[in-house]
């Protein structure tokens, strides 16, 4: 099961679909867990699975074609719900992992798999991989650790932080020096959606601390100053900040992909050979054309080839679930995720830590998904269900 969770951060492309190592080890420990009778299901989640087949069949194959005389693609639809079956049936080990007290050790090794990983990158600028840069970089500049896509690690590397970050038994030096090793890896990674993934993150994180964590009337005085202090500031810092841009730049010069972040944020959301706009609108034009039903699991692509004359990925999980799934299935998914994470809040007791990682993790992950097409990424559906059982069992 540690082995599994360790292989959450590989992926390979193999046979035309996103291969990981952890889907050998996964029909084992699927198997185990169902001859031990420890599957655990929850009737609310086969109730709004069998709802999502059963909407997405009759869309696919009944609705869209007598509306709009778009054929579907039998093999692309059918591809679609194979995909959705081995994630939910991630979704259901997770949910059932959690009564067997395994998580606490899982979130750990996952999280030091990550910062080893990210160690690998740091490494890598003083010694030479030799044949191993075609496996940890993409074309030969972007650390991607063994990802299939620079893009997707740099978002897992945030996730680590959630443990190691949460964990208050781990001493503040070691901290400093895993935040340090893992940010170092999203730079190399040259990753502006990771990049932008730990910020937001950040900024989360640090909203949590000054607003909802109670405090001190000395705490909440020194605060205030030291808001003001960097108000005051912000001239100074403003070019001390430009200029760590550059100095980076130059010795580093994959984070030059980053620093577009900073220096012109249009461009770095739709250009540099993203091609993010395009992609997004495509998605747009597919839920304005079917807005409240979708077009069906695995029929995205079909769909926009015949109305757009070109598919790609959504690269924005949303966009391309709200397009599929329809409106009201995707509000009641979405829904139901942003209520569980509102219930972790008031949960007060001793396995609240584990709660809140899983929680940071989708968090993090659902961040990543304004820029990713996540919506088959087995590690999201594993730590969502442990999560959910976790708010569940606490609630």
């Amino acid at each position: 099961m540690i082995l599994m969770v360790i292989f959450f951060h590989h992926g390979n492309k193999d046979f035309g679909a996103n291969i990981s190592l952890s889907d050998l080890l996964f029909p084992i420990i699927l198997y185990y867990f169902i001859s031990r009778n420890k599957i655990i299901l929850n009737g609310a989640h086969l109730i709004y699975g069998c709802l999502l087949v059963i909407v997405g069949l009759l869309t696919s194959f009944i609705f869209i074609p007598i509306t709009m005389n778009i054929e579907p693609n039998p093999s692309g639809i059918i591809e679609g719900y194979i995909k959705l079956s081995i994630v939910f049936l991630y979704f259901i080990l997770g949910y059932s992992i959690c009564k067997s007290k395994l998580i606490e050790s899982m979130l750990k090794w996952y999280s030091i798999a990550g910062v080893i990983i990210g160690s690998i990158g740091i490494i890598s600028l003083f010694i030479n991989l030799g044949s191993l840069n075609k496996i940890f970089y993409f074309g030969d500049v972007r650390f991607r650790g063994i990802m299939i896509d620079p893009n997707f690690f740099a978002v897992l590397q945030v996730t680590t932080l959630a443990y190691f970050t949460r964990n208050i038994s781990i001493k503040k030096i070691y901290r400093i020096i895993i935040i340090t090793i893992v940010v170092a890896s999203i730079l190399l990674s040259g990753s502006k959606t990771g990049f932008l993934t730990f910020i937001i993150y950040f900024g989360l994180r640090l909203f949590e601390y000054i607003i909802v964590t109670k405090k001190s009337f000395k705490k909440i005085i020194l605060i205030i100053l030291f808001v003001a202090l960097l108000i005051l500031s912000l001239p100074i810092l403003i070019n001390i900040f430009q200029y760590m841009l550059e100095y980076i730049g130059n010795i580093m010069p994959i984070f030059n992909r980053v620093k577009v972040i900073f220096t012109d944020f249009n461009s770095a959301i739709g250009g540099e050979g993203s091609g993010r706009k395009e992609a997004i609108m495509g998605g747009i034009h597919i839920i304005k054309k079917s807005p409240i039903l979708g077009v069906g699991v695995g029929n995205y692509y079909n769909f926009m080839e015949k109305t757009l004359g070109y598919f790609q990925d959504a690269h924005n999980t949303y966009i391309q679930l709200f397009a599929e799934y329809g409106f009201v299935l995707a509000f009641i998914y979405y829904a139901y995720i942003f209520i569980n994470i509102c219930k972790s809040r008031t949960i007060k007791n001793k396995s609240k830590n584990n709660i809140l990682i899983l929680r940071d993790i989708i968090v993090i992950l659902l961040i990543g998904s304004l820029a990713l097409s996540l919506d088959n990424a087995r590690m999201y559906w594993f730590y969502l269900g442990a999560f959910f059982y976790e708010v569940k069992k606490k609630t």
